[in-house]
């Protein structure tokens, strides 16, 4: 199946493949691509296989990745595993199984009324899937993980979902495992708009990292980091809703206030919230000249107020998240 480049690019936009599988799926040798467009080709977001298999046509079911004929088992059912279902289901993704466990219960059986094809087992049949995801309590991992060293299959991908446990602790309990990953989801993953850092252990097969990446690719953009950086990603991506969601909603409740409906409010906050960041990323002004541009600034009096509240609260959550770091970071300046 040929397709011209002006076809390809838009179509392509997103997805993270090398160039030999242009070649190969695509039928276009990619030495004839102007740099520019091979840039794009091979740069842009993963979410682009979710979206063409939604139209579950002959031409692109080709596109549904090997990631799709393994088995998925979730050790833990809370909020995270949730996201990844939700997520998932979405885009009518199918995998062999999905086998999820859980210490509780009421949490095992609601996931199931929403999600029905999920199964509930034990934690070691859900630890002998082909990819493990690792959903449980920080306090919990450990332990769990000495439990079920033995019931991992040969040969597992085994995704990490929880913050602060690193491969170096990960490791005390996997010793054998090859294939350790690392990920911190966001809540848009919900509605498969998360951007998504994804951390490999060292000596993580170079050959199987598309199988992970794709898989995240199902929930928007999927992006390799290095470990160190895993947190400071959740920080500032996947935590960043919750630093503005209480002032959303007071704007939303002011809006009705001042005469708006609700419908109103809702849809000129997200128009204004989304040009605001067009604004400050891509009108190439710089932050002062943008200032400039505001006939008002209502809260400028308590604006340094608002900035120190910010700083301080997620300079600590960063320190709790990675104090070794911090110390690093700190004797580097003192030297």
């Amino acid at each position: 199946m040929k397709k011209s480049i002006v076809q390809l690019a838009p179509l392509l936009r997103g997805q993270g493949w090398v160039k030999k599988n242009i070649e190969k799926k695509w039928n276009l040798p990619a030495s004839g691509i102007p740099n520019n467009a091979l840039f794009d080709l091979l740069n842009i977001d993963r979410m682009l296989i979710g979206k063409l298999c939604l139209k579950a046509s002959a031409e692109c079911q080709y596109l549904k990745h090997t990631a799709m004929r393994k088995s998925l088992g979730f050790i833990g059912g809370g909020r995270i595993t949730k996201l990844l279902l939700q997520g998932f289901n979405n885009r009518k993704v199918k995998f062999k199984r999905i086998v999820v466990t859980d210490v509780n219960n009421i949490a095992l059986e609601r996931l199931r009324n929403d999600f029905p094809f999920i199964k509930a087992d034990s934690a070691s049949v859900a630890a002998s899937q082909d990819i493990v995801f690792l959903s449980m309590e920080q306090n919990m991992i450990m332990d769990t993980l000495g439990l079920l060293r033995n019931d991992f299959r040969n040969d597992p991908i085994i995704i990490s979902l929880v913050p602060n446990i690193n491969f170096a602790k990960l490791t005390l309990r996997l010793q054998s495992a090859e294939k350790l990953v690392r990920v911190l989801p966001g809540s848009a993953t919900y509605i498969n708009e998360g951007y998504t850092p994804v951390a490999f252990a060292p000596g993580f097969p170079e050959a199987d990292k598309d199988d992970v990446l794709d898989l995240f690719g199902y929930m928007g953009k999927a992006i390799e980091v290095p470990e160190e950086k895993l947190e400071t990603y959740s920080l500032m991506s996947a935590i960043l809703p919750a630093y503005f969601w209480y002032q959303w909603k007071e704007l939303i409740n002011m809006g009705q206030e001042i005469g708006l409906t609700e419908q109103e409010t809702l849809d000129y906050i997200n128009e204004s919230v989304m040009s605001s960041l067009h604004m400050n990323y891509r009108s190439g002004l710089s932050q002062e000249q943008i200032v400039d541009l505001m006939p008002v600034s209502p809260i400028e009096e308590n604006e340094a107020e608002v900035r120190e509240m910010h700083r301080n609260r997620l300079i600590a959550l960063y320190r709790r998240m990675r104090p070794q770091m911090i110390e690093n970071q700190t004797a580097t300046r003192t030297r």
